[in-house]
């Protein structure tokens, strides 16, 4: 069809029909010029200049239309209306509008600011300056407190920061901040203080600053320091000491790990993986975030630091030169490795907060304690980090080196920010009580880092807090004193659980079966009392579903031996020993991982089977036996009646005991002890039993039992 074809069917004109080839949708009404504004354009040179001048005026005093409309009435005699006045100043405003692009930040690189927040330290009401660092890529964030925002919180900020992180961010970017910029250059270029170049220096990240005055440059942490300001601090904080509040600051950042922002499908934790894996590797040595000073002793034993503060140091150092160092919160003196000890009188720190008296022994000395510090070395030696632990059904409770105390939940999730948070703190060691089988969650995750795990008989434990003076019991001073027990009683005095999957499978079955067998032993008491026909059957019953089950437990048990050639091997060679069964074996697999590898007294005070003295001057109690693994010690006690049926040497031992005096049960854990000793020589050597001539030249293999 033609144009000429389509105007006279459709009734329009041809120039209509043609827009309508020419555009996909209908155009609409365009003019081919702008408008006249024969009464405006006179004045519009004045409007341009109006608006130009606002740019530099405050925000809150720039002209509105309708305030150019009275000026251009009043001032310039202007007679037309306040519509096309209003239209003008609405259209050169959104011309000259400032334009943003949103950015696309990459894995690797951080945002630092300070924010200002109110927090009751101590019972006191204080101002608290927070500082921030943000990784944008992935919204995560780390906060930490001071009393000020001064060089040293700025340095030890960065220093807890990338060690919360487990490196170092490719680049930082900054306002123009004096702690860091002494002197804008211009084109671009800063002169940074001596401080932040040293920071700089140790960690060799790159340093971004935003331009002066523009706040939206870095925007990202901006809005991270509202954030934690409402959300970590709202309602107002009450704490003993900033420590304290740092770790419910740390707690809350790591809590914020599982959110999911909206536009994300992962969460902050799933995408700060892959910042985590950008970032640089952090130095050998953190950085000595301090104010250092070379300064003198006086004759009154007193140390003088910006004027007003004294500190009480030792005696001996009067007059002689000395180092003087004040970090964040905390100052300390330096040179003192030569002194065997050091008495600290009380002394007033730069916040008037005012610390007590305290002997403190080593080469480092804090001389102000305005809460928990760690010390990494004493007398001149490394020590071990060790990680205090305290495991209930729903919560850990953690205490590295006796410090802060955080609470993780005793889940999957839970255990993975608790070893997060022990691989950054640097621990080497973790500590925690047996505690019915909640433990066995995080022992396991611990075993698979490098992370060194004791398993502590709580018992022992407990007596260890009395003797250290702890007479109270809560979760977080458990964890505190489980720190501290660490590093008192290395790992090799203390019974460590065995690592084999099998193993542990075959110790649950064999516990379940246990618990079956005690229950059965109930049922059928029960059919002893006279209870009622009715009671009775339906104990019978249970009775025979529980004899089911141990069946089918047992099968499940044998099952599991043939299918690990180590626990088969073991398990028959310890079936050598005369009076030992697959039961016992399968047992002294399962839960004592130790045979084979401990001497025999300590193996014996393991499972229970040492005599215990009990003397206290003249007296001579009786000698009993306690404690130990008491599932290995009951079944070893009734292998002992079997061997005394089939082994002569040890049942000619049997009859020389009870003719010498000494009580029937006395005699059979004597039995049980040798018994014991020959598994242990067994499980040592590798080789079957075989039994010793008397002559002891002449062995030959004993007759299988």
């Amino acid at each position: 069809m033609s144009i000429r074809e389509a105007s006279r069917v459709f009734g329009l004109h041809r120039d209509t029909v043609r827009k309508m080839l020419s555009h996909p949708v209908p155009p609409g009404y365009r003019r081919k010029r702008p408008p006249r504004r024969p009464k405006l354009e006179p004045y519009t040179g004045v409007i341009d200049r109006i608006l130009e001048d606002d740019r530099s005026a405050p925000k809150k005093q720039r002209h509105t239309a309708k305030r150019i409309f009275d000026r251009l009435r009043d001032e310039h005699g202007f007679d037309g209306g306040y519509t096309i006045v209003k239209d003008y100043v609405r259209e050169h405003r959104r011309v000259v509008r400032e334009m943003f692009v949103p950015l696309e930040h990459p894995p690797g690189h951080a945002q630092c600011d300070f924010g200002q927040a109110w927090a009751f330290i101590g019972g006191e009401k204080r101002r608290i300056h927070y500082f921030v660092m943000s990784l944008p890529y992935s919204d995560g964030i780390f906060i930490k407190a001071y009393p000020g925002e001064t060089t040293e919180a700025f340095c030890d900020g960065h220093v807890s920061a990338f060690r919360y992180l487990g490196g170092v961010p490719q680049s930082i970017l900054y306002d123009n901040t004096k702690l860091a910029v002494a002197r804008i250059l211009g084109g671009g270029r800063r002169k940074r203080t001596r401080a932040f170049t040293e920071l700089q220096s140790h960690y060799l990240f790159t340093d971004r600053f935003g331009r002066v005055g523009k706040g939206n440059d870095k925007g990202i942490v901006e809005g991270m320091v509202g954030y934690g300001r409402r959300n970590f601090l709202v309602p107002i904080p009450r704490t003993e000491d900033f420590d304290e509040l740092n770790v419910h600051l740390e707690a809350e950042c790591m809590e914020r790990l599982d959110a999911m922002l909206r536009g994300h499908t992962e969460s902050i934790g799933e995408r700060m993986e892959r910042d985590l894996g950008a970032l640089l590797p952090l130095p050998a040595t953190p950085y000595d975030a301090s104010d250092k000073h070379a300064t003198r002793v006086s004759s009154q034993s007193l140390v003088r630091y910006r004027s007003n503060d004294l500190y009480v140091v030792i005696t001996p150092r009067i007059g002689q030169s000395v180092g003087w160092a004040r970090g964040a919160r905390r100052a300390r003196l330096g040179e003192l490795r030569d002194i065997p000890g050091l008495h600290r009188r009380v002394v007033r720190h730069p916040s008037r907060r005012t610390c007590g008296s305290e002997r403190i022994q080593g080469h480092e000395a804090r001389i102000c304690k305005c809460g928990a510090q760690r010390h990494d070395t004493y007398g001149g030696r490394t020590m071990v980090v060790v990680a205090g632990i305290d495991v209930s059904k729903a919560t850990l409770e953690v205490s590295v080196s006796e410090g802060p105390v955080l609470r993780f939940d005793n889940s999957a999730t839970g255990i993975r920010r608790l070893v997060r948070h022990l691989e950054r703190a640097g621990a080497t060691k973790a500590v925690c009580e047996s505690t019915g089988g909640y433990e066995r969650l995080v022992v396991g995750k611990l075993r698979e880092t490098a992370i060194n795990v004791q398993v502590a008989h709580p018992l022992r434990v407990r007596a260890f807090a009395r003797a250290c003076g702890y007479e109270a019991k809560t979760d977080p001073l458990d964890a505190q004193v489980l720190s501290r027990y660490g590093v008192v009683f290395s790992e090799s005095n203390a019974a460590q659980p065995d690592v084999d999957p099998d193993r542990e499978e075959l110790r649950q079955l064999l516990s379940r079966r246990r618990q079956l067998v005690e229950q059965r032993v109930r049922e059928r008491n029960r059919l002893d009392k006279g209870i009622s026909a009715s009671v009775g059957k339906s104990t019978r019953r249970h009775v025979r579903w529980l004899d089911r089950e141990i069946e089918r437990l047992d099968e499940e048990y044998k099952e599991l031996l043939k299918r690990s050639t180590s626990l088969t091997e073991t398990v028959e060679l310890y079936q050598t020993v005369p009076g030992v069964g697959l039961l016992t074996a399968a047992t002294l697999v399962a839960y004592l991982p130790e045979l084979g590898r401990w001497d025999g007294r300590a193996l014996t005070s393991l499972v229970g089977l040492a005599p215990w003295s009990r003397d206290s001057g003249q007296k001579r109690g009786n000698r009993s036996i306690r404690g130990g693994r008491s599932t290995v010690r009951q079944a070893l006690y009734i292998c002992a009646w079997v061997v005394l049926r089939v082994d002569g040497d040890l049942r000619d031992f049997y009859r020389r005991l009870l003719e010498r005096g000494k009580p029937g049960k006395v005699a059979t854990i004597a039995v049980a002890r040798k018994l014991l000793m020959q598994l242990n020589a067994v499980a040592r050597r590798g080789t079957p039993w075989v039994r010793q001539h008397p002559n002891n030249r002449v062995p030959y293999q004993a007759d299988p039992a």
